[in-house]
């Protein structure tokens, strides 16, 4: 039987780190959902996503 995941990080960080993202410059932050979106990582595409609507 698998153990169950732990999440990577709790919600106070992931907040922090989105915060983080955001201060940074826009070129910046398009660079990094170009790799995002060519990496096919999925829960960081959801979380990129909870960020622009937000």
């Amino acid at each position: 039987m698998k153990k169950p995941r732990k999440p990577l990080a709790g919600p106070e960080s992931r907040e922090a780190t989105f915060c983080a993202f955001l201060e940074l410059p826009d070129s910046v932050k398009e660079l990094l959902v170009q790799r995002t979106l060519n990496m096919g990582h999925a829960r960081a595409l959801l979380a990129l996503n909870r960020l622009r609507t937000s």
